[in-house]
């Protein structure tokens, strides 16, 4: 254990399939702040592109001191708002997808830079991941839907243009804006967040 290592304790509810019961085994994790370098264990498995920006703040989940899924941070450029962040590049290994251990590892993180006064938005492209995120209604708003593009002459918006894909600035990706709990400790979220890499 590492002096700021935040562990997660993972009870993972029994699937049934049609005639029998499974019973998945407890997980024990610790999320931990990483260099960014730990990208290149899980760049081939994104669907999108194995390039990150290299501003991104990145966060790892352990299990018995092994990575298994990952997320970048990276600040969102706005004219006036200036504490959006966003997230990026998550991945998780393929034997652990499917377990729900990629938001084990979001969630924490997310909630800790909610505790500090920002706001987290997300931009999947992938319709699997939009739909994981609009099964959680409590937790994730959507902004904009996948596909469409507003544009604004003065405060309302004037057209609906349709994006083009192939293009990491013109997918057609969804945008949610994070509305769930914060991290009430703001020492741990503090320490999480500002953390150096590694401790």
């Amino acid at each position: 254990m590492q002096t700021n290592d935040i562990v997660v304790k993972n009870q993972i509810k029994t699937i049934q399939p049609e005639r029998e019961l499974f019973e998945r085994p407890k997980i024990k994790a610790v999320i931990r702040k990483v260099d960014y370098s730990l990208w290149k264990v899980f760049a081939r498995y994104h669907y999108l592109t194995q390039e990150m920006n290299r501003s991104a703040v990145c966060y790892c989940i352990f299990v018995d001191g092994q990575p298994v899924s990952f997320i970048g941070i990276t600040h969102f450029p706005h004219a006036q708002v200036k504490n959006i962040k966003r997230v990026t590049r998550g991945v998780t290994l393929p034997d652990w997808q499917g377990l729900g251990v990629a938001f084990k590892l979001a969630y924490p993180v997310i909630s800790a830079y909610i505790s500090l006064g920002f706001r987290i938005r997300a931009y999947p492209a992938h319709p699997s991941f939009i739909r994981s995120f609009q099964h959680h209604p409590d937790v994730w708003k959507m902004v904009k839907s996948p596909g469409v593009k507003k544009t604004w002459n003065g405060s309302k918006p004037t057209a609906k243009i349709k994006w083009n894909t192939g293009t990491m600035l013109s997918r057609q990706c969804a945008v949610f804006e994070y509305i769930g709990p914060k991290m009430e400790d703001k020492i741990t979220a503090n320490k999480l967040i500002n953390s150096k890499k590694g401790q």
